[in-house]
C-alpha cells in the first residue's frame, strides 16, 4: 500500500522554518511530515527524514507595535544599534515544560535570525520573560538541570505531539470527545451553551501563541465577564422562579432559598 496525498495541511506547522533550508519558502517538508504521520498510523514502513532531530525553530517578524512592546524589556539599557527594531527577524525555539529550569518556568526563547541550523546550538538565546541567556541543545537533560543550557524541541518532538494532538472541535466515530488515542473518521461535536463570555480583540493575538511568542494562551486572552457569577445568577433565578411551597407564602419560600445560596435576606 502507498499513501497518496491530495492536500497537505500546514495548519499547526506553518510557523516552523523549512528544516532543510530555513530561507526557502519550499514547504515540501510538510508533505513529508504527512506521509510519515499517515504511514505510522497505518503501520506502513517509512524512513525517517534526515532533519527529524534538528531543533524545531520558527521565524518571527516584528511586524506590529504590539509585538515590539512585548520585547521592550530586552531593549532596556541597550544602545540603539543593539535593540530589536520594527521589522527585524527573530528565531523562536520551543522548550518543553519538563525541560525548563525550576526557577525560570515561564519561557520563550528568542535569538537574532540565523539561517544556518549549525549556528543555532552555538549562539546565545534569550528568554523574553526573564531576559536570561541560554544555549540550546536537542539532547534530553534526562532530568538533570544544566546551568545556562536547555533542551529544545526537535522536529521529531513537535511532529509526535502534532500527530496525537486532541481535536477539540470534533467527536470520535461514536460521538464522544476526541482524545490523543482517537482514530478514524471524525464528526463535528454538538455544543450546549452554558454561559456566554465576552472576550476582547486580544483574541487576534492567539496566532502569537501558536507561533510560540507567548508561553500561555491566557497571556493574550482577556475575559470581561465573571463566568462563575453568571452561572450563580442563572441558578438563583431558576430557584426564585420555582414558586411557593404548599401552605407557605411566596416570601418565606424565596427567603429560604436565598439563604441556602448565601444571599443576604431583606
Amino acid at each position: 500500500m502507498t499513501v497518496e496525498l491530495v492536500k497537505a495541511s500546514q495548519h499547526g506547522l506553518g510557523h516552523l522554518l523549512n528544516p532543510t533550508d530555513p530561507d526557502s519558502p519550499n514547504r515540501d517538508w510538510i508533505n513529508d511530515t504527512w506521509q510519515r504521520v499517515i504511514s505510522n498510523a497505518l503501520e506502513l514502513p517509512i524512513a525517517d527524514p534526515a532533519w527529524l532531530d534538528v531543533p524545531a525553530v520558527g521565524r518571527l517578524t516584528i511586524s506590529s507595535p504590539h509585538l515590539h512592546r512585548l520585547l521592550a524589556a530586552l531593549n532596556e539599557d541597550r544602545a540603539y544599534h543593539e535593540q530589536i527594531k520594527p521589522f527585524n527577524f527573530l528565531l523562536i525555539a520551543f522548550v518543553s515544560i519538563l525541560e525548563r529550569p525550576a526557577d525560570d518556568q515561564h519561557m520563550v526563547l528568542i535569538a537574532p535570525y540565523a539561517n544556518n541550523p549549525r549556528d543555532w546550538s552555538r549562539m546565545p538565546w534569550i528568554n523574553r520573560y526573564s531576559t536570561r541567556t541560554y544555549t540550546i541543545t536537542p539532547i534530553s537533560s534526562e532530568g538533570y538541570e544544566r546551568d545556562g543550557l536547555v533542551t529544545v524541541k526537535t522536529y521529531r518532538d513537535v511532529l509526535t505531539e502534532y500527530a496525537t494532538h486532541t481535536e477539540a472541535k470534533s467527536a470520535d466515530p461514536t460521538g464522544r470527545p476526541c482524545t490523543r488515542r482517537t482514530t478514524g473518521l471524525l464528526e463535528r461535536r454538538h455544543v450546549t451553551v452554558r454561559t456566554i463570555t465576552h472576550i476582547g480583540k486580544e483574541a487576534n493575538q492567539l496566532e502569537d501563541v501558536q507561533a510560540g511568542l507567548h508561553a500561555r494562551q491566557d497571556d493574550v486572552l482577556n475575559a470581561y465577564d465573571d463566568t462563575e457569577q453568571l452561572r450563580f445568577e442563572a441558578a438563583l433565578t431558576r430557584i426564585l422562579q420555582q414558586g411557593e411551597r404548599p401552605g407557605r407564602g411566596r416570601g418565606a419560600e424565596t427567603s429560604d432559598q436565598a439563604g441556602i445560596l448565601g444571599v443576604a435576606k431583606t
